[in-house]
């Protein structure tokens, strides 16, 4: 029974630094579209997705990776869909 509940244990940590850890991409260009939109500079955005603008900087210039949280901030932010945003590695 030990044996299990430490496997069981091992098994949701992993778990949880995969969900905390895993990074999507957004297409940069559909987020900048989104800005214009709105008439939002990176300092908007930043403001509106509670962050720093050297995060939504740094967002924006590696190629869009992001955790799932901060995908969350910014479909939020943007007021769109967050599948609207994303690039799918299919």
């Amino acid at each position: 029974m030990y044996v299990m509940l430490q496997e069981l244990h091992e098994y949701v940590r992993k778990e949880r630094i995969m969900a905390s850890t895993t990074m999507l991409h957004v297409d940069r260009r559909k987020v900048i579209l989104a800005m214009a939109r709105k008439e939002w500079s990176y300092s908007d955005l930043a403001k509106a997705m509670d962050c720093t603008k050297q995060c939504v900087n740094g967002l924006l210039m590696r190629n869009g990776a992001c955790t799932i949280k901060t995908l969350g901030k910014l479909s939020k932010a943007l007021g769109v869909d967050p599948e609207d945003i994303i690039v799918w590695d299919d």
